[in-house]
């Protein structure tokens, strides 16, 4: 786009300003870092590969205004002149991020353009502050494909050096790419096996801010995120799936230079939305990215084990009264946990150094920058093309009645309280992505979801006090247990006992509040028959019935071949007789007028089921007659190479595949 602003110093002349402005995929990256022998293996590995070397530093203000804005300032360097490209953070309904660049006679930063694409409010604050160097980049980069010549991974490889303030520090990282066609994760995984790499701690600019303006690294929490009107199950999975991924690995850095507190609680609370996510979505996520999820058990138990740590020492022991435990026993006690604490913290930074942990963490990636994290069967991908808003109805209203038919019968039952924790959890996981496309206003949805945490936060207290004797038991062998450790135990179990039952009914008052707050999602109920040739209804009914059932649609769903067909005729001669089965559902909603939409079901089916399938979909209100529409059908196997032979079965189903996209569309229309 072109702008017009004023020279400096001369406010009544103007000049062109020219800015290329371009999208970033906001995709999920994860750099390794190597040293020079991972290297050497790596270009022994590795194909042709072409080779660029780059040059870029980074301003901003003495007070970071910028980054605190999420705005980045970089001019990159082409031979004596400069590119300046400013990256604008996104936007809550958007992963990518828009980058405005325009052309400088030399390498200082343009104000005039800066002042022109930043936000109204940021501009403002930057006004006339000065822009300070902050550190810059020199590296050369490597790209190269798979070695087996198949487009399906690309490896970047990137050396160089961060100079800060006069001090260089060098650098060699690695990145993977999926570039479609094949497995890239699994072709990275080869790629990786045994090398000497390791997760990168944080990005190198990243490390350039927190070395420039010494700062320290902070915690990050979630980022809200939210499921656009018009989207499909598959992009809500992708976009909530990112989400949580992305939540995980922006605490790396604060967990594994620090060994912060919130870092680790937030690296722990995104891996488990990663796993909750993916049962909430279950029948869309595939097999291997779930495999590789369960090989991250191991950082979850190290992770858990500092966090139970966390906990006991800021939560837990100070419940403890004065008169329970003397003052010299309750801090030979907590320098006991605090031992332990770095213990575990030094077991859980291994993990995080480990090759084994940087496989799987890329593979993860690779697989959540396209579309390598779905199931790949038919019946998958009609579930991927389902609208959101309907999955959304659905799948949180079975969350519900799950939570709900946990309620233990006996108010005492902390093992029956545990599963509705869990469960509670997984609801309100679910709707806070979900919440903008669930078919009620949000209006309706916040005392729900304000129960929800109020259950959730009484019975994690619950659960902390019920596991204090646990961690007690961890902390201290037990040929070293003495009269503290008999005491803090002692205290734990008093307080326990006079507080759960407090808790417990601020549990069930919780719950009964959520069950009061549900709003039921309205859904329009509609019947669909299949009439066609007998086993060839029936296949293609069955398949969308089974498809349907997991996407959460509420559709009726019946095979009427050439014998009801018949059957109709008959009982037309015959006044008084019910439909076949087949077609009672798809009457039974508009009951008003039963024998005019009988003669238009069997009209329809006479005129058509020779050539083709012919799809009748119910209406949605009663008086309604149903609409109907032919798609020629597939040539379908016999049905006895149907009935014994998997592949002819999964042949034919894939077969169907344009007719359930069809009706889907036909139905979401």
């Amino acid at each position: 786009m072109n702008l017009r602003v004023p020279f400096p110093g001369r406010p009544d002349t103007l000049r062109p300003l020219t800015s290329r402005a371009h999208w970033e995929a906001g995709r999920p990256e994860v750099w390794l870092d190597l040293d020079q022998a991972a290297v050497t293996k790596l270009h022994a590995r590795l194909g042709p590969a072409a080779a660029e070397h780059r040059e870029s530093a980074f301003y901003d203000t003495a007070d970071l205004l910028l980054r605190r804005a999420g705005v980045r300032l970089e001019i990159v360097r082409h031979g004596r002149r400069g590119v300046q490209c400013v990256t604008l953070p996104p936007a809550l309904h958007r992963r990518e991020c828009l980058v405005h660049e325009t052309d400088l006679a030399d390498r200082m930063p343009d104000r005039a353009h800066l002042l022109t694409v930043l936000p109204p409010a940021v501009a403002a604050a930057l006004d006339e502050r000065p822009l300070e160097r902050l550190f810059a980049l020199r590296y050369t980069r490597t790209t190269a494909r798979e070695p087996n010549h198949t487009p399906a991974l690309e490896v970047v490889l990137d050396r160089g050096v961060l100079a800060v303030a006069g001090i260089e520090t060098a650098f060699a990282e690695l990145m993977t790419g999926d570039v479609g066609g094949g497995d890239a994760a699994r072709a990275a995984t080869a790629l990786l096996d045994g090398l000497p790499v390791r997760l990168a701690t944080e990005d190198r600019w990243e490390r350039g801010f927190r070395i420039a303006a010494g700062v320290q690294v902070r915690p990050q929490r979630n980022r809200p995120v939210w499921v656009e009107a018009g989207a499909t199950v598959g992009d809500a999975g992708q976009m909530v799936l990112r989400n949580a991924f992305e939540h995980f690995l922006r605490n790396l850095p604060a967990a594994s230079l620090y060994g912060d507190v919130e870092a680790v609680h937030q690296m722990r609370v995104g891996l488990r939305r990663l796993r909750a996510f993916t049962s909430v979505f279950r029948g869309t996520v595939g097999d291997p990215f779930r495999a590789e999820l369960e090989e991250l058990q191991q950082l979850f138990a190290a992770l858990a084990e500092v966090r139970e740590c966390d906990v006991f020492l800021e939560s837990t022991l100070p419940l403890i009264r004065p008169q329970q435990l003397q003052a010299s026993e309750r801090a030979a006690f907590e320098v006991t946990a605090r031992l332990h604490r770095a213990s575990a913290l030094g077991a859980l930074r291994r993990v995080f150094d480990g090759p084994d942990l940087a496989r799987v963490v890329s593979a993860l990636a690779l697989r959540l920058q396209g579309d390598g994290w779905r199931d790949r069967t038919p019946r998958a991908d009609l579930l991927a093309h389902v609208g959101a808003a309907t999955f959304a109805a659905r799948r949180i209203r079975t969350l519900h009645r799950k939570l709900v038919h946990a309620r233990p019968e006996r108010s005492d039952d902390l093992d029956g309280w545990h599963r509705a924790r869990v469960r509670a959890k997984k609801v309100r996981y679910a709707l806070e992505p979900l919440r903008s496309v669930y078919p009620r206003p949000a209006s309706r949805l916040k005392p729900y979801a304000k129960a929800l945490e109020t259950l959730q936060e009484g019975l994690g207290l619950l659960n902390d006090l019920r596991t204090a004797a646990d961690v007690v038991v961890r902390l201290v062998p037990e040929g070293e247990r003495n009269a503290a450790v008999r005491a803090v135990a002692a205290a734990l179990a008093e307080h326990h006992d006079a507080c759960v039952g407090k808790l417990l009914r601020r549990a069930a008052r919780a719950l009964s509040q959520a069950e009061e707050a549900f709003p039921s999602p309205r859904q329009k109920v509609r019947a669909v028959a299949v009439v066609g040739r007998d086993h060839e209804a029936a296949h293609v009914a069955r398949s969308l019935a089974a498809a349907w059932g997991c996407a959460g649609v509420k559709v009726g769903i019946e095979g009427a071949g050439d014998v009801a067909c018949k059957k109709v005729l008959r009982l037309k001669r015959q006044a008084g007789r019910t439909p076949p089965r087949s077609l009672q559902r798809l009457l039974r909603v508009s009951a008003k007028r039963p024998a005019r939409d009988a003669d238009l079901v069997l009209l329809t089916a006479r005129d058509h089921a020779a050539q083709g399938l012919v799809v009748l979909v119910g209406p949605a209100l009663p008086g309604e007659a149903p609409a109907s529409f032919r798609v020629p059908a597939p040539e379908m196997a016999s049905h006895e190479a149907f009935a014994g032979h998997t592949e002819a079965a999964l042949a034919v189903q894939a077969s169907w595949q344009p007719l359930l996209f069809a009706l889907e569309a036909r139905l979401r229309d």
